[in-house]
């Protein structure tokens, strides 16, 4: 609501703690269209926790292996180029590979909005490895792996 109000991400991630009484066992991140992003991760969060924010982007993550996944995430956030859902997918690849979620694998999701629509909205709740089968999702979303029909 905050920014849609026209206040900066910054202004609506500082706010938290007016509306919500238990900010400080949450993460909170946010991105504008214009201007910088910010997130804040409350102070009784257990486990590792942290954020990482660029010009363009914001990163968080909560019970995680350490703060070389968010490091690794922006690493190939910065290295990536082209479409952005494969950027992504490179990103949390890239997350996974330094360590990633320290309770394991189960669950990956990808959403990519304009300001109208949901344009992507790919889910994956439960699998052995999810991002493979997240990739594969994109791909068949894309067009790309489907099989054609002999006739």
């Amino acid at each position: 609501t905050a920014m849609g109000e026209g206040r900066s991400a910054a202004d609506a991630v500082a706010s938290t703690p007016d509306w919500d009484d238990g900010h400080n066992l949450r993460q909170v991140a946010a991105l504008g269209w214009s201007g910088a992003g910010a997130a804040r991760s409350g102070a009784d969060i257990t486990a590792w926790a942290g954020e990482r924010t660029t010009s363009n982007a914001v990163f968080v993550g909560n019970l995680l292996a350490g703060p070389d996944v968010l490091a690794a995430m922006v690493a190939a956030w910065g290295a990536g180029d082209g479409d952005l859902a494969d950027r992504l997918l490179a990103v949390l690849s890239a997350g996974e590979d330094a360590g990633g979620d320290a309770r394991g694998r189960q669950s990956a999701a990808l959403v990519i909005a304009s300001r109208d629509d949901v344009v992507l909205d790919l889910r994956v709740d439960d699998h052995a490895d999810p991002l493979q089968e997240l990739a594969r999702l994109r791909r068949l979303a894309a067009g790309a792996d489907v099989p054609t029909r002999a006739r």
